[in-house]
């Protein structure tokens, strides 16, 4: 036997790597708030309205595949256009320099750039917003899938229903567990 605990003993972690990974995660986080917060805002509300409101992840396809036909049909039905949005604050912002130094007859992002790089705010939240919110909620589905969906069951089978991914919890359901409980400490179920 040794004088060391099973905790101890059994601890194979290496505390580098850790510190690795998040310090990755972090810069990550940085970098996609830098270059698209749209994208940003729309998956930390979604993620966060999902925590409130448990939605079935075909819901969130849906949403995510009506807003991204609503954003390409506000670029003129032209996904090409639709994708050189996610460049609408970097080129408004840190990128503008770069954006304005590119040639007048440049073609394809580097033209788009060139010419919305004195974009209005306003232009550059829209074009932000019909980009990000069919990407944010896609970032969320698979935030549920990889993250959240399996924590659900398992506590949906040990804690009951309420708290399962198997369908959504919402007031109706609150109240009526409510009355049910007030029916039951006045003794409607005794039968007497």
């Amino acid at each position: 036997m040794g004088s060391r605990t099973d905790a101890e003993q059994h601890d194979t972690r290496n505390p580098s790597s850790t510190v690795n990974t998040i310090g990755l995660a972090a810069v990550s986080a940085v970098v996609v708030l830098a270059a698209l917060p749209g994208v940003a805002a729309a998956a930390i509300f979604s993620i966060l309205a999902y925590e409130l409101r448990r939605v079935r992840v075909r819901i969130w396809a849906t949403w995510a595949a009506a807003t991204a036909v609503l954003g390409i049909a506000a670029a003129g039905f032209s996904p090409i256009t639709w994708l050189y949005w996610s460049t609408s604050f970097a080129t408004r912002t840190w990128l503008s320099t770069v954006a304005e130094s590119f040639p007048a007859d440049s073609s394809g992002l580097r033209g788009w750039m060139r010419t919305h790089s004195d974009a209005s705010i306003l232009e550059v939240v829209g074009t932000q917003l019909g980009f990000g919110i069919p990407i944010g909620f896609t970032v969320t589905i698979v935030v549920i899938v990889a993250f959240r969906a399996r924590p659900r069951a398992l506590r949906g089978r040990i804690e009951g229903p309420e708290h399962s991914n198997m369908r959504p919890v919402g007031f109706l359901d609150r109240r009526r567990r409510a009355i049910e409980r007030q029916k039951i400490a006045d003794g409607y179920y005794t039968g007497a």
